[in-house]
C-alpha cells in the first residue's frame, strides 16, 4: 500500500473583494474552498482594488484590521507561492 500524497506547496492567497469582483463570488467561493483542502499551507488574504493599499484577513473588519502588504511578505518565506484573483483592470 502506499500512502496518499500531499501537496507540499505553501500558498499566499490575495482575494479581491467588493466592486467588480462582486459577479465571481461563486467562482472563488469554490477556488477558495478547492485550495484550502489541496495545499499543505493556506494563508488567505483580502483586498480591494489594489493590493498595495493594505490587506486584511477577516473582511468583516477590513477598517479596523488593514496590514502592509509589504510587510505581510517578508513574514513569509520565500518558498511561499503567491496567488492573486482579480478582475483585470
Amino acid at each position: 500500500m502506499v500512502p496518499e500524497r500531499h501537496n507540499a506547496v505553501k500558498v499566499l492567497l490575495f482575494l479581491d473583494v467588493g466592486g467588480s469582483m462582486d459577479d465571481h463570488v461563486r467562482v472563488c467561493e469554490e477556488l477558495f474552498s478547492a485550495a484550502r483542502s489541496e495545499f499543505k499551507r493556506l494563508e488567505y488574504y483580502y483586498f480591494h482594488n489594489c493590493v498595495y493599499e493594505g490587506v486584511w484577513k477577516d473582511n468583516r473588519r477590513r477598517h479596523g484590521e488593514r496590514m502592509s502588504t509589504l510587510d505581510l511578505m517578508h513574514k513569509y518565506s520565500a518558498d511561499h507561492k503567491l496567488i492573486f484573483v482579480a478582475t483585470p483592470p
